[in-house]
């Protein structure tokens, strides 16, 4: 079997910057905004809730393209591009998503 050994995750920025922030989702796809990151190197989504999954994906002309789905206490840990601009879509209820985001 798989461990995990829980403990501090490093980082090396050229810019200092990081975002976190709780969000409510919905069965509505909606954008997420990095608020006071330029230029994310990482980000992390994790799904707060214990019933319903939640869909993540880049932007495609204002619309999401699920890449990604949460399951209830799921979460993933991806680098980013500043080029890309992430939406949430619940896939039942309105589960809250917690996102956290570092700069490069």
């Amino acid at each position: 079997s798989d461990t995990f050994a829980t403990g501090a995750i490093k980082f090396t920025q050229a810019t200092a910057g990081t975002f976190s922030r709780v969000v409510a989702t919905s069965t509505s796809d909606t954008a997420l905004t990095l608020t006071g990151i330029t230029s994310p190197g990482w980000v992390m989504f994790q799904n707060l809730d214990s019933t319903n999954s939640i869909k993540i994906g880049p932007d495609s002309g204002g619309a999401i393209v699920a890449t990604i789905q949460l399951p209830p206490k799921g979460f993933a840990i991806l680098p980013a591009f500043a080029s890309v601009s992430f939406r949430h879509q619940a896939t039942a209820g309105t589960p809250k998503l917690l996102v956290k985001a570092w700069e490069a």
